[in-house]
């Protein structure tokens, strides 16, 4: 038996279900894009001083319309999403503790 026509409303995720691996595959390329690991060069050059008419920066958009992008389809897709992010988040958090640790050590006083 097919699915209802309800099933393929654009309100509901078995319509997005088709779509399902490039979507993935596009949030899987925004989130390198935001990495400097990955895009060091582009994201250097994004502006991060100059205020527009919305008051933004150039990179206060890039990271805005980027994690929206990302925030919607892990609207559709939660656990694929959530598995894509976690691993960042632990590298990430992993790093900015060594790099505190570094901090509080050179901060420390020598006798």
């Amino acid at each position: 038996s097919h699915g209802t026509s309800s099933d393929l409303s654009p309100h509901s995720n078995k319509y997005y279900e088709r779509y399902q691996d490039i979507l993935i595959s596009m949030t899987r390329s925004v989130l390198e894009k935001l990495q400097f690991h990955y895009n060091l060069v582009e994201l250097r050059e994004i502006d991060d001083d100059s205020i527009d008419s919305d008051n933004e920066t150039e990179w206060d958009s890039f990271l805005r319309h980027s994690l929206e992008l990302v925030g919607r389809v892990a609207e559709l897709f939660p656990m694929q999403i959530f598995q894509m992010i976690i691993p960042l988040l632990e590298q990430y958090s992993q790093i900015y503790l060594s790099l505190s640790q570094v901090i509080v050590e050179q901060g420390k006083v020598v006798q």
